[in-house]
């Protein structure tokens, strides 16, 4: 399965259909909501803000790691929106009927800016109206990461194969992709995943980590 990413106005063989594939695809900003689908590999914002273009991470300029430890983050760096950060889906992992993703935001602009704590993820269908729950947060304790330009930072999240539930529990649904919304903002990211299938029932949300530097 293909994932590619966009933005949108409102909250996420015999094969099976898993809600997450392990393709790892860029992320790219584009235009706004009532345009037409991006191609895989495109990230759509739909804020009023100009869009910008998403780049694979390439880790800090000057080779300092991005910084984590309470009292390093610049205080004069604001919480990081589109106008600064690129998404995408890094690597991941498959077992015990679930998969586990990662989502790299990397600084794109020319100034530093901030993630404290977790995203928001949730399941969107193709007009962008959530399928299911938002994710649970795991209770992981975090700090500010502090993003300079070039420099990457993750949160991870795992997914449970909609299968694992009763049909009536979970209610499978067919997804286009996920919302992300970034800490401290309540811009959403529409990330595009092709052949996605989530639960609309009480069952099966995404758990999710909070932003970690690299």
């Amino acid at each position: 399965m293909t994932v590619t990413t966009e933005t949108n106005p409102s909250p996420t063989g015999g094969r099976h259909r898993w809600a997450v594939g392990l393709a790892v695809p860029v992320l790219v900003l584009v235009g706004a909501c009532g345009t037409t689908m991006p191609e895989e590999g495109a990230a759509q914002s739909t804020a009023a803000a100009a869009p910008s273009t998403a780049t694979t991470p390439t880790g800090q300029q000057d080779g300092t790691p991005a910084s984590s430890e309470p009292g390093q983050e610049d205080a004069a760096a604001s919480a990081c929106t589109s106008a600064d950060v690129a998404i995408e889906l890094g690597g991941g992992d498959a077992g015990a009927g679930s998969v586990n993703r990662d989502i790299v935001v990397t600084d794109t602009g020319a100034t530093d800016c901030t993630l404290n704590g977790y995203p928001g993820l949730a399941w969107v269908d193709a007009d962008g109206n959530q399928i299911g729950g938002s994710a649970e947060r795991d209770g992981s304790d975090h700090s500010v990461v502090t993003l300079s330009p070039g420099d990457s930072a993750t949160a991870s999240y795992r997914q449970a194969n909609p299968l694992n539930f009763p049909k009536e529990e979970c209610d499978p649904t067919d997804a286009a992709g996920l919302q992300v919304i970034l800490p401290e903002t309540d811009e959403p990211f529409f990330v595009r995943v092709d052949d996605a299938t989530a639960c609309a029932g009480d069952v099966g949300a995404p758990q999710v980590r909070p932003f970690v530097a690299g």
